[in-house]
């Protein structure tokens, strides 16, 4: 289906809002919705859960003004997060309603339109606007609404049954391939890499997508002078914690002092993954500048970072960088790969 339109609301006399927002489950999830409709109860307010072409649809009914919805839209947004964590399920839902586009003056249905017979079991001759079904709306239940439902295509990634076997045999002809399985470094960042297909949001895909470097990361030692300075730190906190009295509080401070200066003997997260990219793309023939590509990815960790910290990143600048690690990372992979099993 490339679309569909059907009625988007009641056309009621009495001046009424619903709160409407879809929830797309995942693969491994569902929702169990009761056989009769039986209508649900949300903070004391009539609610109904129901299945449409590609989500299900989470409706809350009887508000009085559009102000009033979207207060409440905003702990129905915390009340969805603590039902996720309570049955350990998913489902992603967007808490930013979309406005809906109103029709001024109300738009005419005509007769020979493929969609008048819709429309006209509910008496309507015109529509005062629509939304969109993938959309949390508000929606006033007393306008004569349209909803259109969008077809949504899957873009899949596709290999022939020859190929995998092509494959596997070409995997087994490497000089020491069962070394692969004794690498539990290298299977992990597989492991995530192949997880990452699965996710649905972006962040998460992102995030996924640098986990697999962070795995493939290995401590690597710092300078000799650099180490020698933070021993040198490391002795003089010694001393003036030892000098505390028992039971002084600063004493698991300094403790904690000490622990993170010991980390300080290994490069940063950030630094490993960047002599990775470097060491593995430089065996790359289709990568010219690894030294360049590197410094990109470094860049993204940063960006990892802050949406880690802050639960927020600018969405333009995590599909730009989800684009170039979903190219760097099996790269990576497949050198790492083929220089465990011998082939490098």
């Amino acid at each position: 289906m490339i679309f569909g339109v059907r009625i988007g609301s009641e056309g009621a006399n009495d001046e009424t809002y619903t709160l409407r927002a879809p929830l797309e489950t995942s693969l491994v999830s569902d929702i169990m919705l009761p056989e009769d409709g039986t209508t649900l109860t949300i903070g004391n307010r009539p609610a109904r859960i129901f299945r449409e072409e590609y989500s299900h649809v989470l409706e809350i009914y009887g508000f009085s003004t559009e102000a009033s919805a979207r207060q409440f839209l905003a702990k129905l947004g915390a009340g969805l997060v603590w039902s996720r964590l309570k049955h350990r399920t998913a489902f992603s839902f967007n808490t930013q309603p979309s406005p809906i586009d109103y029709c001024e003056p109300p738009l005419p249905i005509s007769e020979s339109s493929d969609v008048y017979p819709e429309f006209a079991r509910k008496g309507w001759n015109e529509l005062d606007g629509h939304y969109y079904s993938n959309q949390t709306v508000i929606k006033p239940e007393h306008k004569r609404l349209a909803v259109w439902t969008m077809g949504r295509p899957r873009i899949t990634s596709s290999i022939d049954a020859q190929d995998i076997a092509t494959r596997v045999s070409e995997a087994l002809e490497f000089p020491q391939v069962e070394k692969v399985l004794e690498n539990p470094k290298l299977v992990l960042a597989c492991e995530l890499y192949s997880s990452s297909f699965f996710e649905s949001s972006r962040n998460a895909r992102f995030l996924t997508l640098v986990m697999v470097l962070e795995a493939l990361n290995t401590d690597q030692p710092v300078s000799a002078s650099v180490r020698s300075t933070i021993d040198s730190l490391h002795e003089q906190a010694k001393e003036v914690r030892d000098r505390l009295g028992k039971g002084d509080p600063s004493i698991e401070d300094f403790n904690n002092f000490l622990s993170r200066l010991g980390g300080l003997r290994t490069r940063s997260i950030r630094r490993g993954i960047r002599d990775l990219i470097v060491e593995t793309l430089q065996l790359d023939p289709d990568v010219s500048d690894a030294v360049s590509t590197a410094k990109e990815v470094s860049r993204i960790y940063s960006l990892r970072s802050t949406l880690l910290h802050t639960g927020y990143a600018d969405e333009e600048a995590v599909k730009a960088a989800t684009v170039q690690l979903e190219d760097v990372v099996p790269r990576v992979l497949s050198i790492r790969f083929s220089q465990v099993v011998g082939e490098l």
